[in-house]
């Protein structure tokens, strides 16, 4: 489960679980390649930057786009 998660700088956030471990997730170019028009408007700086947590995982918008946290954790991004 997510404990924090800390934006960096430019499309990098710092992932923190609550087992201690970290890591470091940087999505743009992700975000440079998806077609969903309305996953990459968060190429916008201060609307990737909105990002909050749920159980679910890390979250944009009202539920426009997420990341399941088991994802984050085993690097499969």
């Amino acid at each position: 489960m997510i404990k924090e998660a800390i934006y960096i700088e430019d499309y990098k956030i710092l992932v923190k679980f609550h087992d201690g471990v970290e890591r470091l997730l940087d999505l743009q170019t992700f975000l440079q390649n998806v077609a969903l028009p309305n996953v990459r408007k968060y190429l916008d700086p201060e609307l990737f930057k909105t990002f909050y947590i749920t159980p679910w995982g890390l979250c944009w918008g009202n539920n426009e786009w997420d990341i399941n946290p088991i994802d984050i954790y085993n690097q499969n991004i």
